[in-house]
């Protein structure tokens, strides 16, 4: 069997998820999914792409493959809120937001398949706290495809549209009008305090980029990205961040994707690295950046000084969110999931379920005859030690100080100038009897230009996991 997506970039990826409704999505799981009242009857919330919270900390997830969105309340109680489209061939919804009485909208792409509807089926759905729907409540310029929504303070909904390269501005009342332009194909938006509007903009090859549109529609490029952008998020300070699914810097490395910090002035640096292919980043209360990453099937959790660390989560995770007590989880659209990850790092990888029946069968197919079983793939694992970091810029090493885990051997690893290289960690024994202290010191040289450096778990429960930080050297 072929894993879902498995051989293709996220261009190939998100062309492939298009054709889901062609034979994956049958006619009988849509009729069960539009039932019209939450809770009445037993649905499916198949394929959760994105996801959002409210004031109320409940969760939302826009279902791709059953058109319809699920709500989880706090303690786990899933409901069916209400559909997005009525016909099981229309666009299903690609993106989610929540604003503050409660109403819920979705952005919705074509599904690839042009019979009985027009492929330029797009719009945003709109469903009310009491489950009220209506699909295409707003519709949009033939072409738009809209990847990703937002709203700001004041009710009014923006869209990312990938097929026109500029932005929407709806208003609470559902007139829309196009704000401004974006670089190539945006991806993911956001917006400021002040109703600045930024885009993730993920041309092809690795050139990306991050577009600012000011409320009066004045349009420019922020900065540059390290690589495609698939996801955008903003900091207090005004800083931008965008996770990135290949690596210009570490030379399309298959073992980390990479956040780019561009600073309001427009200053871009190599922030911190992911697992594979984070599909959407947050930013909770205190600073940490999280990315869900679909291909390794775990979240990134990135300090405010860099440091990264893996967190276990649900199959093919994508949409990510926050809530108000900093918990994080993420929409898993192979297992038909929530995944939930408290401050402190501990996982529930199947918190709840996106329908009240299983989101999948134990094969499936999708438009282009790649098949998949419906299995859980093997979860990310912690590496439960601490690390303390230094580095000689005069001699371009980083050394790590590592306080392990009991029973985990731990290696150093560097991935630096196009090369990967690894050396064990020395075992250095201080103090004597209960006062007895063991640690380990770990020392890498870099190549000029950006370095990934991990401190790798070699044995134990931990074997595999990583922390690393990210450096850069003249």
């Amino acid at each position: 069997m072929i894993s879902l997506f498995g051989r293709n970039s996220w261009r190939g990826r998100f062309s492939a998820l298009t054709a889901l409704n062609a034979v994956a999505l049958s006619a009988l799981a849509f009729a069960a999914a539009a039932t019209p009242t939450a809770g009445a009857a037993a649905f499916e919330g198949r394929f959760p792409y994105a996801i959002t919270v409210d004031s109320a900390d409940n969760i939302y997830t826009a279902n791709y493959g059953s058109h319809n969105v699920s709500k989880i309340t706090p303690d786990g109680v899933t409901t069916l809120l209400g559909v997005t489209q009525v016909n099981p061939w229309e666009a299903p919804p690609r993106a989610i937001a929540v604003d503050r009485a409660g109403n819920v909208y979705t952005a919705n792409v074509p599904s690839g398949v042009c019979s009985p509807t027009p492929c330029d089926s797009t719009g945003i759905s709109r469903i009310t706290p009491d489950g009220t729907s209506t699909p295409g409540w707003v519709p949009l310029p033939a072409g738009s495809y809209p990847r990703a929504i937002a709203i700001d303070s004041a009710g009014n909904l923006y869209t990312a549209n990938s097929g026109s390269n500029n932005v929407s501005k709806i208003t609470p009342d559902g007139v829309s009008t196009i704000l401004g332009t974006t670089g190539g194909r945006p991806q993911a938006i956001a917006i400021d305090a002040s109703g600045n509007v930024y885009t993730a903009n993920g041309p092809d090859g690795w050139s990306g980029n991050v577009s600012k549109i000011t409320p009066d529609g004045a349009s420019t490029t922020l900065g540059v990205t390290d690589g495609f952008p698939t996801g955008i998020a903003l900091d207090a300070a005004g800083n931008v961040y965008t996770s990135n699914e290949i690596s210009r810097s570490l030379n399309a490395s298959t073992t980390f994707s990479t956040v780019t910090k561009i600073t309001p002035r427009g200053v871009t640096t190599v922030f911190g690295v992911t697992g594979r292919q984070p599909a959407g980043i947050a930013i909770d209360a205190v600073g940490n950046l999280y990315t869900s990453n679909n291909a390794s099937n775990n979240v990134s959790k990135i300090t405010p000084d860099g440091v990264s660390t893996t967190i276990p989560s649900g199959g093919m995770p994508v949409g990510i969110t926050i809530d108000s007590a900093n918990n994080v989880y993420t929409s898993n659209l192979r297992w038909g999931t929530v995944s939930k990850i408290t401050p402190g790092g501990q996982s529930t990888p199947d918190w709840a379920a996106t329908g009240s029946v299983p989101g999948g069968i134990a094969q499936e197919c999708d438009g282009y005859g790649e098949c998949w079983l419906a299995t859980p793939p093997v979860l990310g694992k912690t590496a439960a030690a601490t690390v303390a970091w230094s580095s000689s810029a005069r001699a371009r090493t980083v050394s790590a100080r590592v306080t392990p885990a009991r029973g985990v051997n731990y290696k150093i690893r560097i991935i630096s100038g196009g090369k990967t290289k690894s050396s064990k960690c020395k075992k250095v024994t201080s103090g004597r009897g209960t006062k007895r202290l063991v640690r380990l010191a770990c020392t890498a040289k870099a190549s000029k230009g950006t370095a990934a450096i991990s401190v790798i778990a070699t044995s134990g429960a931990a074997k595999g996991a990583a922390i690393t930080k990210i450096y850069t050297f003249k």
